[in-house]
């Protein structure tokens, strides 16, 4: 029988809007919680460029194992804000994140050369330029 209020429990804490919901919440709280995950949103995205630097500095390093986990990080904080929806359903990568996919694939293929340029041009779209 604990079982249901540890449910409950999980279930407030990973839909914490549907929680206020249950509880009455204002438009205010709504647009306060819709404002913390834009936040957040961008300081996930925001920290996508250091990681494409890591991987770059790993690749220059000869270390691709390290590079490959930099670009996996970076391609999912990019992926957190950047899937854009098409019609049918499906969805697009940005530019961003298709040069991140194809510099992954790089590394997977060991041409470092063609994964520095495309970790050169996603810095170059999130308008950071490529580190030297």
């Amino acid at each position: 029988m604990m079982r249901l209020p540890a449910l409950f429990a999980a279930l407030t804490l990973a839909t914490p809007g549907a929680a206020l919901a249950h509880h009455g919440d204002s438009q205010a709280q709504a647009q306060a919680i819709r404002d913390v995950q834009q936040q957040r949103a961008r300081l996930l995205a925001e920290s996508a460029p250091a990681q494409l630097r890591a991987a770059e500095a790993a690749l220059r390093a000869g270390r691709d194992a390290a590079a490959q986990e930099w670009l996996e990080r970076a391609e999912t904080r990019l992926l957190t804000g950047e899937a854009l929806p098409v019609a049918g359903g499906a969805a697009t990568l940005s530019g961003t994140a298709r040069h991140v996919a194809a510099a992954r694939a790089a590394v997977r293929d060991h041409d470092n050369a063609q994964a520095l340029r495309e970790i050169g041009a996603a810095l170059s779209l999130l308008g950071q330029g490529a580190a030297r």
